[in-house]
């Protein structure tokens, strides 16, 4: 018979007042899970504490005082998320990466909204991450709380990765698993957590945020004695998770061909979106937004065509991905094709249980749309992107190890405006624990 019990874990390296942020000069976060003969059950690891929005604060008596500002916002569907620029995962004993997921934020930014409903972003999602599908009581409840000034709006919220999210449950000892798990977390820059309300300024130039009172949780199960007995006779043990692994592009041509090296052999998707790099870290634009590409001002540069390739050939969609904007750049209706691989890439679309995507917060933001239109797109906010699925059936993934990954983008992009694209391949790895010594085979 198992045996379940709850571990509770608190920062390696905080400071004494427990309070950490980007601004104050401690932007990283580490906790360790030591090793024990126990399994960590990934998808109940969750990060706790108190999340404090500031602006161009005054100082009396007693410090630093939060105060409003109608124009300070953050994103909507992403609440305590946005200050989470990279996850990593690594095992204590040899120190080896196990999964580390850069630009962290972005990479939720369309996860979330593809797995969880509106309803879901309204009740335990808000309670968990701060999390409110509209702009304006995302500002009134969370960034402007009078909250803020008696130790903040408390989060617990769960840690979305690859490794966490597996069937299979993650063997902690130093004999038959990974003998320790390690987790850092790097916070992201003030000035891409918070943006304006409109396109011209920013009020709040110095505006942070800090995170206190934190700590990790997470449920471990404990093997029966047979099992046991059974995991320390063997020779090696095997363990099978999955990662997720971020990549990042400019385009900036109407024709634009992305070519990595992804060195990955069990890969199972692959998807992204899109963002303005003049929106990055500038408190006038929401950087951490999920968009089509777009120009100069308010004009969108409309996806035409799209085309996977692997080893120069197209792969698996044996088709160009042509758009109804190919033939009519006006249409706002969202790129069908484009929208159903961009979602099945991150889960098998007929296995999706709940999704925020809809027409409303897809489409094509027209070129005649106030500037700052994109900001107010209601249920969360855009959540635009490009992607296809490898695996559908047997889980197995298709391999990248030695053969080229390419995407091939006929755009409107016609002015000088690079667009960054965020890139996210999900893959399959197995880790071998044999006398001792870890083995990851990618």
């Amino acid at each position: 018979m198992t045996s379940n019990r709850n571990i509770h874990v608190l920062p390696a390296n905080t400071l004494s007042n427990g309070v950490v942020s980007h601004r104050h000069g401690n932007p990283v976060l580490r906790f360790e899970i030591g090793e024990r003969e126990e399994y960590l059950l990934g998808h109940t690891l969750r990060l706790c504490g108190r999340f404090s929005a500031f602006r161009n604060a005054s100082t009396d008596g007693s410090g630093i005082v939060p105060t409003i500002d109608t124009n300070q916002y953050m994103s909507d569907k992403l609440g305590v998320y946005s200050v989470l620029e990279s996850l990593s995962f690594s095992t204590m004993k040899t120190k080896q990466n196990l999964e580390s997921i850069r630009n962290y934020n972005s990479f939720l930014g369309s996860y979330l909204p593809c797995k969880s409903s509106k309803s879901q972003s309204m009740t335990f999602m808000n309670n968990q991450a701060l999390i409110m599908p509209n702009f304006e009581s995302q500002r009134l409840s969370i960034v402007n709380n009078a909250k803020t000034k008696t130790g903040g709006n408390s989060f617990c919220l769960s840690l979305v990765s690859g490794l966490t999210s597996g069937q299979n449950p993650i063997p902690l000892s130093s004999q038959w698993g990974i003998g320790g798990l390690e987790i850092s977390i790097n916070l992201a820059p003030d000035s891409n957590v918070f943006y304006s309300g409109d396109d011209t300024s920013a009020s709040f130039s110095n505006a942070y945020y800090e995170l206190s009172d934190l700590y990790l949780v997470a449920e471990t199960v404990l093997p029966s004695p047979d099992q046991l007995s059974q995991l320390m006779r063997s020779p090696s043990n095997t363990f099978e998770f999955n990662t997720i692994t971020s990549f990042y592009q400019t385009i900036n041509s109407t024709n634009a061909i992305v070519n990595l090296n992804l060195g990955q052999s069990n890969v199972l998707g692959v998807f992204g979106s899109f963002v303005p790099v003049s929106f990055l870290n500038n408190l006038t634009q929401n950087g951490l937004s999920s968009l089509y590409p777009r120009n100069l001002g308010t004009a969108p540069a409309v996806i035409r065509s799209a085309i996977f390739n692997r080893a120069n050939e197209r792969f698996p969609i044996h088709y160009n991905l042509d758009t109804m904007q190919k033939d009519n750049a006006s249409i706002e209706s969202a790129p069908i094709d484009i929208v159903k691989n961009f979602m099945d890439a991150m889960d098998n679309f007929i296995n999706l249980e709940a999704t925020s995507i809809t027409p409303a917060n897809n489409r094509v933001i027209s070129s005649n749309a106030v500037g700052l239109d994109y900001k107010k797109v209601p249920l969360g906010g855009m959540t635009a992107g490009i992607g296809c699925v490898y695996d559908k059936i047997s889980g197995n993934g298709v391999s990248f190890k030695n053969v080229p990954f390419s995407l091939q983008l006929e755009t409107d992009l016609t002015t000088d405006n690079p667009n960054a694209l965020y890139l996210f391949v999900h893959s399959r790895n197995t880790l071998v624990s044999k006398n001792g010594s870890i083995q990851i085979m990618t």
